[in-house]
């Protein structure tokens, strides 16, 4: 994908075929393009153009046009295509598992906007003090059958719009409420219970309501958080102790769960061969096939050193199952909810 990016190379085809690789002629408006794009940066962005990127919301800010190759054309009959980026909490719009590991050196905090709950009128925010704590969710009260018992009755019309209103903000925001809610997430999250009229899309807010909201919520949740987890002359915090215990109890159960029956998998013939043959045969012959006139050099044969070095990662694994199902008997009291799990998904 290409786009107009200052500090970035200029557009180079990634393959013969590729639009401006000389392999046929380009109309006049693909020979402009080429000739002004430049390729967007995979590591390295500046802030600037991360900071513009992140605000495309429709009506609101513009989106921003990209250029990418359309690889459904021919051959050789490549073009260049506009495409529009769109704000990333369209996918998740609370991305705290980007900046997370296995054991952290150091905690990593996130603020949840919501609404708030009419039980907790003169609460402005809330962080769970127990590892009991934060596992329920808010309730979409427009959807047909949350409605609050005070509520005047809808109309159909309104209760078709809530359901619709309600399935979208799921899709949306699903996967994020239940990261929110797992036992080494839930309680590093400060949840600001926003009124009325303040946040969301209210751009028009004066500045004097920006001004309290500021301190209402972010002065504030910072006092806590600094209160509840950094240390002082006494050292480290209960809480960071208490995180710390629970991120362990759930990586060492999540990562048995993750790797049972790995063992059995990898001697497994029936439909499949056992790994140790696979990684062999690797050695004798490409792994990987490659198409005619695009060298592929990943998929070229292991040598009998990589070979042997696989084959000890895979016996590695095979005891680290072993020693972790041996250990489940006396791992502790402790019972992650919800249950994590671990996940094979590329980075975004």
């Amino acid at each position: 994908m290409v786009a107009l990016a200052a500090a970035s190379s200029p557009y180079r085809p990634a393959s013969a075929s590729d639009p401006g690789a000389g392999n046929k002629p380009l109309d006049e408006e693909q020979a402009d393009l080429i000739a002004t794009l430049r390729e967007l940066p995979s590591g390295g962005m500046p802030l600037v153009v991360a900071a513009r990127l992140s605000l495309c919301f429709p009506l609101l800010f513009s989106c921003v046009p990209v250029y990418a190759v359309d690889y459904e054309a021919p051959r050789g009959e490549r073009q260049l295509r506009r495409c529009w980026l769109s704000d990333g909490g369209l996918c998740t719009n609370f991305p705290i598992h980007l900046f997370d590991a296995a054991h952290p050196r150091w905690p990593t905090f996130a603020l949840l906007l919501d609404n708030r709950l009419k039980k907790f009128e003169g609460q402005a925010l809330w962080l769970p003090e127990t590892h009991l704590e934060g596992r329920g969710d808010n309730w979409q009260r427009f959807v047909p059958g949350a409605e609050d018992d005070l509520e005047p009755k809808r109309s159909l019309l309104e209760r078709l719009l809530g359901l619709v209103g309600g399935m979208l903000l799921t899709t949306k925001d699903w996967n994020d409420r239940m990261t929110g809610r797992l036992p080494h997430a839930r309680n590093r999250i400060v949840r600001l219970a926003l009124q009325q009229g303040e946040g969301q899309l209210n751009l028009a807010m004066p500045p004097q309501t920006i001004l309290r909201m500021a301190h209402e919520y972010g002065t504030k949740a910072g006092e806590e958080l600094v209160k509840r987890f950094a240390p002082d002359d006494k050292g480290i915090k209960p809480a960071w102790r208490e995180h710390l215990y629970i991120r362990s109890m759930v990586e060492l159960r999540a990562l048995r769960r993750h790797l049972l029956g790995y063992a059995r998998a990898v001697q497994s013939r029936g439909s499949t061969m056992p790994l140790r043959e696979l990684l062999a045969e690797a050695t004798r012959q490409r792994p990987l096939a490659e198409r005619k006139g695009r060298p592929d050099p990943t998929g070229a044969c292991l040598s009998a050193g990589q070979g042997q070095a696989l084959e000890q990662a895979v016996r590695a694994v095979q005891a680290l199952e072993a020693e972790l199902s041996a250990c489940e008997a006396q791992s502790g009291p402790y019972r992650p909810v919800l249950q994590p799990e671990l996940r094979l998904r590329p980075p975004l």
